[in-house]
């Protein structure tokens, strides 16, 4: 058998500047091919140059426009168009066209590469995003609907190949019968099988680029990823063939040239020899097609099983029953009582859970009262445990973590419908989400704490109510965790039940904070945020004027060089803190300096997860990163079928953050990195703190110097130093950094924002 014709590796470029090149990065991690395959985040025209394919994502095509000139990629993109294969999604799909209509004022610059024409949010705005099945050619298992997402998708209006150019394949189009009836590209009495128009044409291809309108990287179905990495080795095959016919042409040249007199059948002989030596080849491409499909499968299951417990977990939610064994034998319990299987708009379901509205008292007068939505663990979890979960704000709701982070439902930004989480938190735990303090959320009552420790009172006494209508979950290992202004909720609460052990029925095991407010705003936000512009300066392209207008601040205000300098393993002692230790001093608000100036590159951008740009996703909780509310649909909180369905107050207008002071007077605490945190640490079984290396407000880098200046179990800080990509998971490779000392252990996630 001939030598394989495909690569034994190829590297695959994701273009890296805006949109949703990590979705693209985790579908071609899944991807379980004979071929390594190697993923490159293309920022640099020197990623650019290691790559043998590119994606170019969805997001906002202008914007990816003006940051790849930015960063000296424009004119290197448009010589890797015209050389290599090219995959364009949505905006991607934007930028591969000939000539583009609806372009904002001052054009749209276009890479270019396939012959077509486009309209720019031909499907609609955002709030008009929509999803349909499709049926796509030459897909593995092409029977089976690929589900496409359009989120103001383009629309082809032409088809215009010149006849030198190669020739246009249509892939997919999309019923007309699907369409939302807001568009206005298309009429909806279009004959959606007329070849001729190609208004309903959504996914093409041209040689060896692919153009399509929808996300395929917003689904689950790695088919559209797999498809373009074998259209890749497609031309591996065609280069082979060519290269074979020439040595046929070449040889027969040189027989000609150096024996004129050779006889005819000399040259035929071995004409027919080189042409076998082909066949063979084809033979052996096609053979090596049906056993790539069956290693594919293979390899998937081997996958499975190397993942093991966790994709079994993940693999078990979402459907009836599926959820530990657990009865609670109080009558009040059945007041509380949520029928997975009828939660409006979720068409899957869920699971038994309780939720509801209990007092933080026994008082019969007892006014104030926390909602909270209790989940029993799936079939693969265990009853042994409880976590309580917590957003921060302060006054953020918790419900949050429900739909938008670890709960058993997945709603996040932009997406167009809920879908199951498969790596919810609850498939291996009990898990409570609790609106606390009083005034978030569906919580009753007028709020009246002035610190953490009156906080933690109240939530104790929520906890008494909640076991003794609970009682079964008494005696499990308790754990607590939150995020953002969780960071100082946390520790104080867990401070709480350590001093006072007997105020609830449960052991306390540890607690989990990411991107936790653990010290001061210059701490975690000013001294690190000039270094953090510098590290993703692609992403902010600042001027150099502003830039070195930072530099001379952060040198005056004793930032610059902060980390290199003071931050060492183990410390030289305590960091010195800039300005009073507590605020910056005058003329030293570089983060705010550095925001303003970003919104006028970026007017999009989020200081939550600073890859973000337009579109601003719609989100059907209403908090759009960095932006004010524009929705008009209900958020789902708000929506009365959800309140009864919960069991939460119809005369709530909910929001996801609290309109009101959640403490009238401040929070006179200290932050707890400065207080209460070292000794929690001591006193936990586990310790985990979080933070995503995407995070504007609250900057990874000051949380590293909170835990150099923290002491605890008798040393300061850590002593070693964090590795880089350390923090590695089976299957899917180095996601960010992690670091164990002392019983505190530290993770960093690349490419994650604010959790």
């Amino acid at each position: 058998m001939q030598p394989s014709m495909y690569r034994e590796e190829i590297t695959v470029g994701i273009l890296a500047l805006q949109g949703a090149f990590v979705e693209h990065q985790t579908m071609l991690q899944k991807l379980s091919l004979k071929q390594r395959i190697n993923i490159v985040q293309v920022r640099t025209p020197e990623d650019l140059a290691k790559c043998d394919a590119l994606i170019i994502p969805g997001g906002e095509s202008t914007t990816i426009a003006l940051l790849a000139r930015l960063a000296g990629l424009l004119g290197p993109l448009r010589d890797f168009v015209k050389a290599k294969p090219v995959w364009g999604t949505c905006a991607g799909a934007i930028l591969l066209a000939q000539a583009v209509e609806g372009t904002k004022k001052g054009g749209q610059e276009l890479l270019g590469g396939m012959s077509v024409t486009v309209m720019r949010n031909g499907f609609g705005s955002q709030v008009e995003s929509f999803e349909a099945p499709l049926e796509v050619d030459g897909l593995r298992d092409s029977d089976r609907p690929f589900h496409g997402v359009f989120i103001r998708a383009p629309v082809v209006l032409s088809l215009n190949p010149s006849p030198n150019d190669p020739p246009i394949e249509v892939v997919s189009r999309l019923s007309a019968s699907l369409l939302p009836h807001n568009q206005t590209a298309i009429p909806l009495d279009v004959d959606d099988t007329d070849p001729c128009d190609p208004r309903t044409i959504v996914a093409l291809r041209q040689r060896h680029h692919l153009l399509t309108t929808f996300h395929p990287e917003l689904t689950k179905d790695d088919r559209f990823h797999e498809y373009f990495i074998r259209q890749r080795n497609d031309i591996d095959i065609y280069d082979a063939r060519r290269d074979s016919w020439l040595l046929i042409a070449f040889v027969g040249i040189v027989v000609h040239v150096a024996d004129r007199s050779a006889p005819l059948d000399m040259f035929s002989a071995l004409l027919q020899v080189l042409t076998a030596l082909l066949v063979l080849q084809n033979i052996d491409a096609e053979a090596r097609r049906t056993f790539t499909k069956a290693d594919l499968r293979a390899r998937q299951e081997e996958a499975v099983k190397r993942l093991g417990p966790q994709r079994r977990a993940a693999s078990s939610s979402g459907g009836p029953g599926t959820v530990k064994n657990i009865t609670f034998t109080d009558p009040r319990a059945s007041e509380f009582y949520v029928d997975g299987a009828t939660l409006p708009l979720v068409d899957w379901d869920v699971g038994p859970s309780w939720a509801g509205l209990l007092p933080i008292s026994n008082k019969t007068d007892e006014s104030r009262q926390l909602f909270f939505w209790f989940f029993p663990p799936g079939p693969e979890g265990s009853l042994d445990d409880l976590i309580f979960w917590t957003n921060g704000g302060p006054g953020c709701s918790s419900l949050e973590g429900v739909l938008q982070e670890n709960g058993p439902i997945s709603w996040s930004w932009g997406q167009a419908k809920a879908t199951p989480n498969e790596y919810s938190w609850t498939n291996l735990s009990s898990i409570i989400y609790v609106e606390q303090p009083v005034g978030t959320g569906f919580s009753q009552g007028t709020p009246d704490i002035n610190n953490e420790d009156e906080l933690a009172e109240q939530l104790v006494g929520f906890f008494q109510q909640f076991f003794g209508v609970f009682p079964e979950l008494e005696g499990k290992n308790f754990y607590l965790s939150g995020e953002s202004y969780a960071g100082t909720y946390i520790p104080y609460i867990a401070n709480y039940i350590y001093d006072n052990p007997d105020s609830i029925p449960v052991p306390l095991k540890g607690f989990w904070i990411s991107d936790p407010s653990v010290s001061w705003d210059v701490v975690q936000e000013e001294i690190p945020a000039v270094a953090f512009v510098r590290k993703y300066q692609n992403v902010f392209a600042l001027n150099q004027t502003f830039m070195d207008y930072l530099d001379e601040t952060a040198a005056a205000c004793n930032y610059a060089d902060y980390m290199e300098k003071y931050v060492t393993f183990p410390p030289q002692g305590l960091l010195p803190l800039p300005g009073s230790s507590v605020e910056f001093d005058d003329g030293c608000d570089v983060w705010d300096a550095i925001f303003s100036a970003a919104l006028l590159v970026n007017p999009a951008f989020d200081i939550y997860r600073i890859f973000d740009t337009y579109p601003i996703l719609w989100d059907v909780l209403g908090f759009p990163g960095s932006f004010p509310q524009t929705q008009v649909s209900p958020l789902y909180f708000n929506r009365d079928d959800v309140k009864a369905a919960i069991h939460a107050p119809l005369n709530v207008d909910w929001t996801e953050c609290s309109n009101i002071n959640v403490f009238p007077n401040g929070d006179s605490s200290l932050p707890p990195a400065l207080s209460v945190l070292p000794s929690v640490i001591e006193r936990s079984e586990r310790a985990v703190i979080v933070h995503g290396l995407a995070d504007f407000i609250l900057i990874a880098d000051g949380t590293r110097i909170a835990i150099q200046n923290m002491t605890w179990n008798g040393l300061q800080g850590f002593q070693t130093p964090i590795q880089n990509d350390s923090f590695i998971v089976d299957g899917m490779g180095a996601l960010g950094n992690v670091h164990s000392e002392r019983n505190l252990t530290y993770f960093e996630v690349a490419l994650s924002g604010h959790m």
